[in-house]
């Protein structure tokens, strides 16, 4: 069903790609130095395989170090684990992916 397939789609997004991102993306010392925080949300696409084919920028956290330093790291990665069979998949398909900046 369409809600089944959403819930796998979501479960992807922020389980499966929010766990392997985080711990792989750069905090940059001078945002940390500055107390920098937020929550920049990037938008991806990925060929069926896992490969990054784009990513761009959604929302910006507020703070210009903390959007390049996402961007970046995500570019880095180059691949991703691969969407779950059975979603219908095409290499235009966006999903939003949220990477939080938060000092411990």
């Amino acid at each position: 069903s369409r809600a089944e397939l959403r819930r796998r789609l979501r479960g992807y997004v922020r389980g499966t790609l929010s766990a392997y991102v985080n711990g792989r993306i750069d905090y940059p010392l001078a945002a940390r130095r500055e107390h920098l925080q937020g929550v920049v949300v990037l938008r991806i696409r990925l060929a069926r395989d896992g490969r990054l084919l784009g990513v761009r920028l959604s929302r910006s956290s507020g703070h210009a170090m903390l959007d390049r330093a996402a961007l970046a790291s995500v570019e880095r990665l180059n691949t991703m684990p691969p969407p779950p069979a059975g979603i219908p998949w095409g290499d235009e398909r966006e999903l939003p992916l949220p990477v939080t900046y938060l000092l411990q």
